[in-house]
């Protein structure tokens, strides 16, 4: 029995029809049901499974996008916590006033960290 037919006989309509058709209920003619009560139960089944499986592929790449976007933020916060270090790194180290140079280097490597430019 397949899915159409294992939810058709859960419906509370099932009883009666099973009563009414007996075990003709479900043969077909080709890939048409006999009983017109249960083809067109049949298409509306269909469409609603497409409709379903429209829905089902619509939230599996909407989960695979955020699982892409939920790694690029990792990567982009793994990037500032590594800014973050140097900057500290780079205070906490300090003998003597750093010059000019020394500050546009300093924000020329954070600049790098913070692109993902830096090894």
């Amino acid at each position: 029995m397949d899915k159409f037919e294992e939810w058709f006989a859960s419906q509370n309509f099932y009883a009666n029809m099973r009563f009414i058709h007996g075990d003709g209920l479900f043969i077909k003619d080709g890939e048409v049901y006999r009983v017109l009560p249960v083809q067109m139960s049949w298409k509306s089944w269909q469409s609603r499974q497409a409709e379903f499986d429209a829905m089902t592929e619509a939230l599996l790449n909407q989960t695979q996008l955020l699982a892409k976007q939920k790694a690029e933020v990792e990567e982009k916060d793994k990037r500032i916590e590594e800014a973050c270090e140097s900057i500290n790194s780079f205070f906490d180290n300090q003998v003597s006033t750093p010059t000019p140079r020394e500050y546009a280097n300093f924000i020329a490597e954070i600049l790098e960290v913070l692109r993902g430019e830096h090894e």
